[in-house]
């Protein structure tokens, strides 16, 4: 799992390189979101660590990431129409996200 996150961020900083224009913001946000939920779905799978505590804060620290790439892909999708709370959205779902994942 950390060797996915390590090699995520490599991606990830080659797109924010090379797709970093206005024409390209779709893509972007996919590579992010698809990337979250991978990096989310394989450490929550194998567990790759054996404390407990140090476990429960990766899977918040993770899940806390997809919940806000979920919100970028949300936000871009309602970018054209009269849509002007994505902040709000993120911020209420903040506390929702982590209460459930700290209890998962």
């Amino acid at each position: 799992a950390d060797l996915l996150y390590l090699f995520y961020k490599i991606v990830l900083i080659f797109v924010y390189t090379f797709f970093g224009e206005k024409e390209h913001e779709w893509y972007v946000s996919l590579v992010v979101f698809a990337g979250a939920s991978l990096c989310y779905w394989k450490f929550i799978t194998i567990k790759p660590y054996y404390n407990q505590t140090v476990t429960t804060f990766w899977t918040m620290l993770l899940g806390l990431y997809l919940w806000t790439s979920f919100c970028l892909v949300l936000i871009k999708a309602l970018q054209n129409h009269d849509f002007t709370s994505g902040f709000v959205v993120w911020a209420v779902g903040m506390p929702i996200v982590a209460g459930v994942l700290v209890t998962y």
